[in-house]
């Protein structure tokens, strides 16, 4: 299937939080005193907003608020919000000062000449615990980094701090909140030298660090203020969230997903699915990891286990068009019903129209399904949407090609040159297609194209060579051949190599390069079955059955080495009953396989079975839907 390699490409950049996950901040920065102006809040609360943005906040932003009824309207406009969210953030930077225990957050132009002032004209940070409170399920912050004392004692000053004295009172969170202080209880701190606050800048920092939970990210601040001013400012929080572990930024597990992509690539799918369930137990509900899982366990043919994989990607993912997309490629594997892959492919694009994968893949069943007119359309669907993507052009290209549409092919095959004038493979595949529709000159020029852009192409050497073999010109092609080999030393192009020389009876040559195949992959049971039918070739009937043996361990499913393999016990061995179990065994994989059921008569007949026989060539002769397969069946019921 030409979309395979998508299953893991399509899915490098997710989304790192939960794909429902609605966050909402309130950043209010108060620098513009009438007495002790500070420099700084009104920087810190930008970056703050700049900062929660960057996280997906939707972040209501505010300095140098006046007056009581202003501060509180914003608390307000907060609070009203605040149900519509998951995650809640609210950040204050400027004075803050406590009386009789509680903590006030003050406006910039209020006068305080008393106690009963403070208490009657600043804001009581309860206004804003009272929404956080309202939500202990989930996510609740409040950072105040106004650690203030009384003004009451001396006159204002141009830091943050009044004087080194008393600070803000002490607060516990309440259930399902976490407060965070600029530093400790009684305590106050600078408002710092340069643009922003010490204890801002290093916040801002390590919120942004990937894969650090919010507990971590507070204690990692607490280090770090620490020590950049020698112990005398320490920051302090009281949590009480509950439920699950929570992240500003989820780990993205890039380096991990590369490798695995990797062993996917090379075919070690048990070390790939190792990989992807160590992420999950870090993170069980990422997407990346659990549709990876799923195509993992469809490539190892478990296929139970990938749909529930695919399945929990998408109860946990509803509106994300990729589980879906995931899920139709796998009904797909495992030969459902188009009607379910199409289904699934539908609701895909209905979440989210604007990737290409699953209109081309849509195209695919419809070429399959013979529906030429629909395959069009969604190929060029595919096309509209992503026009600057090579790969549609390609796949459109193939589908004009078998469909006979020549011009339009070779349009598609010039697009993708066009696109990527520095890939020898996109002139490879057209010089392919020249070949094909008989135009070898052409198709040299197009493989001479390519070395020009990668003089040590293989592909080009092996494509070269196979003109040269179709035109009986064998020195050519195997000096092709044998540069394709220097280059990368493929099994394929030892076999194609080993080809030449059998067609010229340059047996042990041939016999050395079919060797080399194996031993460069003694897992491809292809390169088994081509030596097998060179000793076929010679007259060694005992290596081919071993041969064969070997191919069908690799891939035991596989009906015609069954029947190659039948055909040998019986012709060569005189062993029927090794023949019929080789037979019976392909029917159990393709109950229409005719070349089974036709060798299952000749050997009844054989054996004098006569009515058996006659049974099964007839049930050769319904199901055969080859012209020349049905003339020898009558020929041999006859």
């Amino acid at each position: 299937m030409k979309h395979l390699f998508i299953l893991f490409l399509s899915i490098s950049v997710l989304v790192v939080k939960s794909q429902d996950e609605k966050r909402l901040a309130l950043v209010i920065g108060n620098a513009n005193y009438e007495k002790g102006a500070l420099k700084n809040p009104v920087n810190d609360a930008l970056l703050m907003a700049k900062t929660l943005e960057s996280l997906d906040f939707d972040v209501i932003l505010d300095t140098n608020i006046v007056d009581q009824r202003s501060f509180i309207n914003k608390i307000k406009e907060f609070g009203e919000k605040r149900s519509a969210y998951n995650v809640a953030f609210v950040y204050y930077a400027g004075h803050g000062v406590q009386v009789n225990n509680v903590n006030y957050l003050l406006p910039t132009k209020e006068v305080f000449k008393s106690h009963d002032d403070v208490i009657d004209y600043a804001v009581s940070v309860q206004r804003i615990i009272k929404y956080l409170t309202k939500m202990t399920d989930q996510v609740n912050v409040l950072i105040l980094d106004a650690c203030r004392n009384n003004p009451f004692e001396k006159n204002w000053d141009a830091t943050r701090s009044i004087e080194a004295g008393s600070g803000l009172a002490k607060m516990q969170a309440t259930k399902g909140s976490l407060i965070a202080f600029s530093t400790t209880a009684g305590k106050t701190a600078p408002d710092g030298n340069g643009d922003n606050s010490i204890y801002c800048q290093v916040l801002s920092k390590n919120m942004l660090k990937e894969g650090v939970n919010l507990d971590q990210v507070f204690r990692n601040v607490r280090a770090e203020v620490d020590e950049i001013t020698n112990g005398e400012q320490m920051t302090e929080e009281s949590t009480q969230l509950t439920g699950q572990t929570f992240y500003l930024v989820k780990r993205t597990f890039k380096k991990e997903f590369a490798l695995l992509d990797s062993l996917f690539d090379n075919g070690s799918y048990l070390p790939a699915l190792e990989i992807a369930s160590s992420i999950l137990e870090v993170d069980a509900k990422n997407l990346e990891a659990l549709v990876n899982k799923g195509n993992i366990y469809s490539e190892l043919e478990k296929y139970d286990k990938a749909l529930e994989d695919f399945n929990l990607a998408i109860e946990l993912y509803p509106n994300n068009w990729e589980p879906y997309y995931h899920r139709a490629v796998h009904y797909h594997t495992i030969a459902e019903s188009d009607q379910k892959t199409l289904s699934d492919l539908n609701k895909s694009i209905e979440l989210d129209s604007n990737h290409w994968e699953p209109y081309s893949y849509i195209a695919d069943i419809y070429f399959e399904q013979g529906n030429y007119k629909l395959a069009n359309d969604f190929y060029t669907k595919a096309v509209l949407v992503d026009p600057g993507n090579y790969e549609n052009y390609d796949y459109r290209a193939d589908f004009y090609a078998v469909i006979g549409e020549v011009d339009k092919a070779l349009e598609d095959y010039s697009k993708v040159i066009e696109l990527l004038p520095n890939d020898p493979d996109a002139y490879c595949n057209r010089g392919d297609f020249y070949y094909d529709i008989n135009n070898a000159k052409l198709a040299f020029k197009d493989y001479d194209n390519a070395l020009e852009v990668d003089p040590f192409n293989a592909r080009v050497n092996n494509n070269k060579a196979e003109i040269y073999f179709d035109q009986g010109n064998y020195d050519l092609a195997l000096k092709e051949l044998s540069l394709a080999i220097k280059n990368v030393p493929d099994p394929l192009y030892f076999r194609n190599r080993a080809l030449i020389y059998e067609d010229q009876e340059n047996y042990e040559l041939a016999y050395a390069d079919y060797s080399k195949a194996i031993e460069l992959s003694p897992d491809n049971y292809t390169n088994y079955n081509y030596r097998a039918w060179f000793f076929e070739n010679v007259g060694e009937y005992s290596q081919v059955l071993l041969d064969y043996s070997k191919s069908l361990d690799l891939n035991p499913n596989n009906p015609y080495i069954l029947c190659e393999r039948a055909d040998l016990y019986d012709d060569y061995k005189n062993d029927q009953k090794m023949a019929l179990k080789d037979n019976f065994r392909a029917l159990e994989i393709d109950s229409a396989y005719t070349r089974a059921i036709n060798n299952i008569a000749l050997i009844y007949s054989d054996q004098e079975k006569y009515d058996e026989s006659i049974a099964e060539f007839t049930k050769a002769i319904e199901l055969s839907t080859d012209s020349i397969d049905v003339s020898l069946y009558y020929s041999n019921r006859a």
